[in-house]
This record gives C-alpha cells, sequence and structure tokens, in this order.
C-alpha cells in the first residue's frame, strides 16, 4: 500500500516527505505513534534529507536525543564534534568517524570503503583521539562520539 501511495505522488510530481511511529495495541497509543512519526520526520529529514520515508524503528536513537537534549547548544557531548570540526577543515576525520561507526568498528571494512590504507585509517583514528579525548576504538568513547555527531546534526 505504501509502495502504491509513494508512486502515485511521484508521478504527480509532489513534494513529499513520510513518516512512521511505532504500531499500539489501543486507542491512546494512536496519540505516541503519531508524536513518533512526527518526531522521526523531523530528524530523518535532518539526517537523510534525500530520503522521503522514515520510520520511526530506524530512528529510534536520533528522536530519542533529541527529545531528552531539549537541543541544548552547550550540551557537553557536543565539545567533541565542534572541536573535531574546528580542527577538520577537509572534514576527512570526519568522513572517517562517520564511516567507521557506519562499519560498526570494523577496521578493515571502514579503510576499504574510504579507499585508505589500514594504517592511515590507524592514524587518523589516533588524530580523533588526540583532538577529541575520546578513542573510536573504545565502545563508550565511539558511542559518545556518535551520539556528538548526531546531537549537532538534529539540533
Amino acid at each position: 500500500m505504501l509502495n502504491s501511495w509513494k508512486k502515485q505522488l511521484r508521478a504527480s510530481d509532489c513534494l513529499y516527505k513520510l513518516s512512521a511511529g511505532s504500531v499500539q495495541a489501543d486507542f491512546k497509543g494512536l496519540h505516541t505513534s503519531y508524536q513518533q512519526a512526527k518526531d522521526t520526520l523531523s530528524v530523518g529529514s535532518k539526517l537523510h534529507p534525500e530520503a522521503d520515508f522514515y520510520c520511526y524503528s530506524d530512528y529510534q536513537i536520533p528522536v530519542l536525543l533529541r527529545q531528552r537534549a531539549g537541543f541544548q547548544e552547550n550540551h557537553d557531548l557536543l565539545q567533541y564534534y565542534e572541536k573535531l570540526k574546528e580542527y577538520d577543515k577537509k572534514k576527512e576525520l570526519i568522513e572517517t568517524l562517520t564511516i567507521y561507526i557506519e562499519e560498526n568498528g570494523e577496521g578493515s571494512t571502514a579503510a576499504k570503503k574510504l579507499f585508505i590504507h589500514r594504517n592511515t585509517l590507524s592514524y587518523r583514528l589516533d588524530k580523533i583521539q588526540d583532538i577529541t579525548g575520546k578513542d573510536p576504538r573504545k565502545l563508550k568513547d565511539l558511542l559518545e562520539l556518535y551520539v556528538a555527531m548526531l546531537l549537532s546534526k538534529i539540533s
């Protein structure tokens, strides 16, 4: 049914964005689902503006962060990403960190996707650690860097 709607909207040259919340068991849950869809649309449009459909189940963490962070410009975690942005004028380190996160910390696959040698990846991760004080090879630090990146994009 959704694909049918998408085809009709594309055929009409309308600009559209669709979003879906979670399935709820009762009528009271309808409001929750609506709010999730609304927040998902807002977050998804910032993170992936090229997409035309956003599903809450794909954006649960960024939606939660948006709700909890309250768009505080001075949120403590933002400082890590801001330091990185300030230093990384070519966006090389930010791209490296993004791909490293997308590849779940798998250095070999991240290096291949970036078209760089594994040693170059290691050098860049060391540089990220020097700048931010967070080691992307450690799960806790990587999570904090990931959250900082998300907050900067959705606030």
